[in-house]
């Protein structure tokens, strides 16, 4: 799930072709693509930056191309936790081997004197020209913070630094991110029958870089009148639950998750079920409706709704009746003497 723009603390775009270093220019800009990044990883996502560089000069002398950069993510970053990079050039997949580095505060890159990540790529400085553009992509096994942080330009003896742009940071702003995504599961056969078991999973993610307490979290399911279900298994447990034992049939079940745990940490989410067995349902079938959920109250959208189809299968229609017997059912056999 990526950060919008507008929630972000830091610039997603800088621009060093306004700057003269020495009598030199690196005209290149360098942007945070927002679609192909994952700023705040999801469960089971990696948190992931991808970057365009591009030459936005002329050739003039005054004018210099690109030789390499360094992304000056947090100190605290180690190799281990960085994969899956990824460079293209003019849209080829470039070959990393040997030519992306982590260097630290105690051994910085020597033109530029930054730490981070360096990328050992070169880059025309010509606008429009062949081998002007450049997409970086990487990712982290753990996510950071999203805030400022310095990218350092080498090429043509000169060294830039000094602007920022959104990265993993060590500090940022600790304003944590809740959200809530709830899904019913689904049967193969498009339908529960009566005596399978229908499940409710409601996940709750934490996508800001501060921990929160743990909300309160709640769901409520419609059975209508002509379908029955079991008393409901929550898992945590520690669930309130109104009616609090079924079985249920034409009413409103709320069920409310309080005191899971004391904190949700940054990045990071827990799941909640709910678990009940179809005891009965109309032949032509019938719709249990989970109608709302949501942090602290019911949403009042229908953002968390779902439906959970059930049916009761007809019993296999008797055999037909036996016939009596008859004349026909006996062979008769003859047999001649000898005279």
């Amino acid at each position: 799930m990526s950060q919008p723009n507008n929630q972000l603390p830091c610039e997603t775009q800088i621009d060093y072709s306004i700057i003269y270093v020495n009598g030199r220019i690196l005209p290149f800009r360098i942007e945070l693509d927002l679609n192909l990044s994952n700023l705040a990883p999801g469960p089971g996502e990696f948190q992931r930056f991808c970057y365009r560089i591009t030459g936005i000069g002329q050739d003039l002398p005054v004018f210099a191309d690109l030789s390499h950069l360094v992304f000056g993510i947090c100190q605290d970053i180690t190799a281990v936790q960085i994969r899956n990079v990824q460079v293209f050039i003019d849209g080829e997949q470039q070959d990393i081997t040997g030519k992306v580095e982590l260097k630290t505060p105690s051994k910085p890159d020597p033109p530029t004197g930054c730490p981070g990540l360096k990328f050992d790529f070169g880059l025309n400085k010509i606008q429009g020209d062949p081998g002007s553009q450049m997409l970086i992509c990487f990712e982290l096994t753990t996510p950071y913070p999203v805030d400022d942080i310095q990218v350092c330009l080498f090429g043509g003896g000169k060294a830039a630094r000094g602007s920022t742009i959104c990265g993993p940071a060590c500090t940022g702003p600790p304003a944590p991110e809740l959200s809530l995504t709830k899904q019913c599961e689904a049967p193969p056969d498009t339908y529960f029958n009566v005596g399978e078991q229908a499940t409710i999973t409601l996940t709750v993610v934490n996508s800001g870089g501060a921990a929160v307490a743990m909300p309160t979290v709640v769901d409520r399911i419609n059975v209508p009148d002509n379908v029955q279900i079991s008393s409901l298994t929550t898992n945590p447990a520690a669930a309130t639950i109104s009616p609090p034992t079924g079985p249920y049939s034409g009413t409103n079940i709320d069920i409310t998750w309080t005191g899971l745990t004391e904190t949700l940490p940054a990045f990071s989410w827990v799941q909640l079920t709910v678990t009940f067995t179809i005891l009965d349902a109309p032949t032509e079938g019938a719709v249990i409706t989970d109608v709302d959920a949501g942090i602290g109250q019911l949403s009042g959208t229908p953002q968390y709704t779902c439906t959970i189809p059930v049916k009761k299968t007809p019993p296999p229609p008797p055999p037909p009746p036996s016939r009596g017997l008859s004349i026909n059912d006996f062979i008769i056999t003859t047999r001649r003497f000898p005279e």
